[in-house]
């Protein structure tokens, strides 16, 4: 028998509020997301935490950098040719975008230092390396997605062109 309409549960929607902070208490981001319980939209580690809480409940979750956005990789560090960014404003830590080539993914990248002839640029995450600590308080669980809700789930089946699809 499932639990009650207010408690997390696979296949719910769940409206999550968070903030997220460094090792050393920074706050670093706040804001709303609303996932699908159980479907691998959100990580492991953050449906795990929510399972079985009612709207009202808080949680929290600490990732190290290899759980989260990874370990800072100097391999990422690149120097690009100032040429390739057309009439784009360089500015050191702006925050560029472009396609990878391959599958069209959005890569992130930002921008360390403009030199005569070249762009040094960071593609790691910006909180590559860091330990980050996740406080989470839900808001809403509902049986059906709130207005606007989007399934942004690459491997759904029922996917329409639009990038919505039936169930989600």
């Amino acid at each position: 028998m499932a639990p009650g309409p207010d408690v997390v549960y696979p296949t719910r929607y769940i409206t999550v509020e968070y903030e997220l902070y460094l090792k050393d208490g920074t706050l670093v981001d706040r804001g709303e997301f609303v996932y699908r319980q159980g479907f691998g939209h959100v990580h492991p580690r953050i449906e795990d935490a929510l399972e079985g809480k009612r709207v009202g409940d808080e949680a929290v979750v600490e990732l190290s950098p290899e759980e989260g956005f990874g370990e800072f990789r100097e391999d990422l560090v690149r120097e690009i040719p100032r040429s390739e960014f057309g009439n784009v404003p360089l500015v050191p830590g702006k925050v560029l975008y472009m396609r990878e080539e391959e599958t069209g993914e959005p890569i992130a990248m930002s921008i360390l230092e403009v030199k005569e002839d070249t762009v040094l640029v960071d593609f790691n995450h910006p909180l590559a390396g860091e330990w980050v600590r996740y406080v989470l308080r839900i808001k809403d669980v509902g049986l059906r997605p709130p207005p606007g809700y989007v399934c942004d789930d690459k491997g759904c089946r029922r996917q329409k062109p639009s990038g919505s699809c039936d169930t989600c």
